[in-house]
């Protein structure tokens, strides 16, 4: 499930930088991390232990509205609407889209010119991902 807490490790460093990502990753993963991100963040652990121990914890007994937001998004189906952006440049997309948004609410600017001004932005920069990465 993918919500904006994505992490990735990127190919291309030193193996040491690697190894040292991928200890941090499993650590953060271990239920402990997992109760403190999710209590202090709002976001779903990414582990059933820690769902688990959440639920024992009475944790989404006092709290059952973080308990049916995750209930709702664990009974969603598996599809591409439901998969989440798979592209790479996903962050400057979104800045984009949010400032248009922006731009829109906060000015006279036409909604039309707006979507032109973003549309030829993010295919500038799907265009030098696309270079980037064949």
């Amino acid at each position: 499930m993918y919500g904006g807490n994505g992490l990735w490790v990127m190919k291309g460093h030193p193996a040491v930088e690697e190894k040292a990502a991928l200890m941090f990753l499993a650590w953060l993963a271990q239920p402990k991390q997992q109760i403190t991100l999710s209590v202090n963040t709002g976001y779903y652990p990414l582990t059933n232990a820690a769902i688990n121990e959440l639920t024992e914890s009475g944790y989404y007994k006092e709290n059952p509205h973080f308990y049916t937001a995750l209930e709702q998004a664990l009974a969603s189906k598996s599809t591409p609407a439901t998969a989440g952006a798979v592209i790479g440049v996903h962050t400057e997309v979104r800045n984009i889209v949010e400032n248009g948004i922006e731009e829109i609410i906060a000015t006279s600017t036409d909604v039309k010119t707006v979507l032109a001004k973003q549309k030829a932005e993010i295919d500038a920069l799907l265009a030098e991902y696309n270079l980037m990465f064949k």
